[in-house]
């Protein structure tokens, strides 16, 4: 796919998405595309409570890599994936178990090797 092709092709996700995460979700939307050497870049941007603060703030999901040759399946694909990454990651921060949260996306390998060793 050639530049235009691509923004095209993204042009159409943001209007597919759009009537989708109001469904869904309605705060979500993708960023894209940013370029460096021959890889595209995408990223999921969305409002929500911080499960620290509980205040309304805009959260950012990883960067999603899109080699070339770009195509449309791999937009979608990509997308879909970050959606589906992000979900899984507010799922995790939302689960509890006795007043704790027991599945904390936000905990370091480092304290996961701590935890590990402690049961060696």
């Amino acid at each position: 796919m050639n530049l235009l092709e691509i923004l095209e092709t993204l042009d159409k996700l943001d209007v597919h998405y759009r009537e989708v995460k109001w469904q869904v979700e309605n705060s979500k939307i993708f960023t894209g595309p940013q370029t460096t050497d021959h890889q595209w870049l995408m990223r999921l941007y969305y409002l929500e409570k911080d499960v620290e603060t509980q205040k309304i703030e805009v959260q950012r999901g990883r960067w999603w890599v899109l080699d070339e040759p770009v195509t449309e399946d791999k937009i979608i694909k990509t997308a879909f994936a970050a959606l589906e990454m992000s979900d899984g990651h507010v799922r995790r921060e939302n689960f509890y178990y006795d007043g704790r949260r027991v599945f904390d996306p936000h905990i370091s390998i480092a304290t996961y090797k701590e935890l590990a060793d402690a049961r060696s």
